[in-house]
């Protein structure tokens, strides 16, 4: 998954505890 670098698409694969 290169969307890492996106935070915006990285909430889309899976919502990461900001």
């Amino acid at each position: 998954m290169k969307s890492y670098s996106s935070p915006n698409l990285s909430c889309l694969k899976l919502p990461l505890p900001v």
